[in-house]
């Protein structure tokens, strides 16, 4: 906010938040651009089709209790965030310049618990499908 003059008017909290790695799981990719977003078709339909000759049944988490509905606080978060260069005047190196790329990181933060679409989203997110990555906790080699 600083680079671009804006000056935050509300102080931080003096608080923070502590995720412990059994109970959230946060998975990410690359996007190519804003619009390109995997993830967004999954939360309003199905993120896997049923196809009975290799026996998988359709998934899907919309309006579910990992996503919530109207007067539910759902346990999935879905961000996308510009991937954002700095550029450094090499004659004034307090001049930075923020340079905004097409490419946008597409995160989903994921907190379980006890929710029955949860573990068959996560099998899916592990093992059926490749554009997105386990960020944290970091898997084990």
């Amino acid at each position: 906010m600083t680079l671009q003059g804006h000056t935050p008017k509300n102080r931080p909290a003096n608080w923070r938040e502590a995720w412990h790695p059994n109970q959230v799981q946060v998975w990410g990719r690359l996007a190519q651009e804003k619009e390109d977003s995997e993830a967004v078709h999954w939360l309003h339909g199905p993120y896997r089709r049923s196809d009975r000759t290799a026996g998988i049944r359709e998934g899907s988490i919309y309006k579910s209790g990992l996503t919530g509905q109207m007067g539910q606080i759902g346990r999935l978060w879905h961000r996308m965030y510009p991937w954002i260069r700095i550029k450094v005047d090499p004659n004034n190196p307090k001049n930075r310049t923020p340079v905004p790329r097409l490419e946008c990181f597409e995160l989903l933060t994921i907190f379980p618990g006890d929710v029955p679409e949860a573990s068959d989203f996560l099998y899916f997110l592990e093992n059926q499908q490749t554009q997105f990555k386990k960020l944290w906790p970091v898997p084990s080699k």
